[in-house]
């Protein structure tokens, strides 16, 4: 259709002298401008919960990564118009989140400690490999553990002869921080006892309480790939043996109580998935792989046989029936 120009009504007019197309300004009724995005009431409760949890001191930054980038994705989805302010608005809440990493729930400090701790935020280092930590490092190490579990009010034996296991995320066989990167073997599985009523590291591998990359995109669960709940779990798992799903099988804890878990979509979800505490067949560092779907994995095949046989040495494995407890410390908990 040809138009042709009006000057004295700045609109356009086809051969019939008929509008056609007028010229809006944004705002006007005819063409309303751009809105902000809006939450809908499960995005809202969604990042309620998130919130919640976190301050509770349960979720990682990885998960808070991923239900950001889940939620933009699902906007997306539903039109493109707004598909940038979604994508910027959501990672930049993820940010915000990831920014305040420590738990707001931790021990109180004094002000003379927080300010070392802010100073070695800005120092962590990936991941390094077993090293042979100085026994003084080690001395620091249970002393921190056990001031953190006895400040959340954790079960812990004392006794000689049993031991404690705890996993710390994201942290080095010192005890510095890492930068807890996804699909990497940078958290710990530690033994803890105590001689002559003081506490020692047993026993200290590299380890990950996070499923790998393979699990993340090829997930067993249609509810989504499971990360266990940093926390206090008591009696939760026993001796038995580990089937993994292209491997031989192997001497393992496994889960024989409900644990907490999140999901892909960050809701918990309790129960027994199978969560076993097994080796990693000496996978590379810096790849879990398909060595986790959730699990608790320590990395290699040595390590692992040191470890099942430590936990075998305490006297109250004799009884075939005893469960272990299991304490995973958050990263940032100290």
């Amino acid at each position: 259709m040809t138009t042709t120009f009006d000057p004295n009504v700045n609109r356009h007019r086809d051969r019939g002298g008929r509008f056609t197309n007028p010229r809006r300004r944004r705002g006007s009724p005819g063409n309303p401008p751009p809105q902000p995005p809006q939450l809908s009431n499960k995005d809202l409760a969604t990042l309620q919960r998130l919130l919640r949890d976190y301050t509770q001191g349960y979720l990682r930054e990885k998960i808070i990564l991923r239900a950001a980038h889940n939620i933009a994705k699902h906007h997306s989805k539903r039109g493109k118009d707004h598909l940038l302010e979604w994508t910027v608005f959501f990672l930049f809440l993820a940010a915000l989140f990831v920014a305040y990493a420590t738990p707001f729930n931790a021990p109180a400090t004094t002000a003379a400690t927080i300010a070392p701790a802010t100073a070695s935020a800005s120092s962590v280092e990936p991941a390094v490999a077993d090293e042979s930590p100085s026994p003084e490092s080690q001395r620091q190490l249970a002393s921190k553990i056990v001031s953190y579990l006895t400040a959340k009010g954790w079960r812990f034996s004392q006794q000689a002869g049993e031991v404690t296991i705890v996993y710390l995320e994201g942290k080095n066989a010192d005890g510095s921080d890492n930068d807890n990167a996804p699909d990497q073997f940078n958290d710990r599985r530690v033994v803890l006892t105590f001689k002559d009523g003081q506490p020692t590291i047993g026993g200290n591998w590299v380890a990950t309480i996070s499923p790998g990359d393979y699990y993340i995109k090829n997930k067993m669960n249609p509810k989504g790939t499971a990360f266990v709940r940093p926390g206090e779990y008591r009696e939760g798992w026993t001796i038995g043996t580990h089937q993994g799903a292209s491997s031989a099988p192997q001497e393992a804890l496994v889960q024989a109580a409900p644990i907490t878990v999140y999901r892909d979509n960050i809701s918990a979800d309790t129960g027994d998935f199978g969560i076993n505490q097994h080796g990693g067949w000496d996978a590379p560092l810096n790849q879990v792989g398909n060595t986790s779907a959730g699990c608790l994995v320590g990395r290699t095949v040595e390590g692992h046989q040191e470890f099942m046989q430590m936990v075998k040495s305490d006297r109250r494995a004799q009884n075939s029936a005893f469960r272990f407890d299991t304490l995973i410390i958050p990263k940032g908990g100290f």
